[in-house]
């Protein structure tokens, strides 16, 4: 979806076929690698 106010503004949705994938999903979003994109300067 995008914002029709701002061409740059997204927004997106995420759907799991079960709870045990969006736990899996969620797992990777703690791992050290992604973790760093959070405190990258600019992102």
């Amino acid at each position: 979806m995008q914002n029709s106010s701002d061409p740059a503004d997204f927004v997106f949705v995420e759907k799991w076929a079960s709870p045990v994938a969006e736990h899996a999903h969620s797992a990777t979003l703690t791992s050290p690698d992604v973790a760093t994109v959070g405190r990258t300067s600019g992102l």
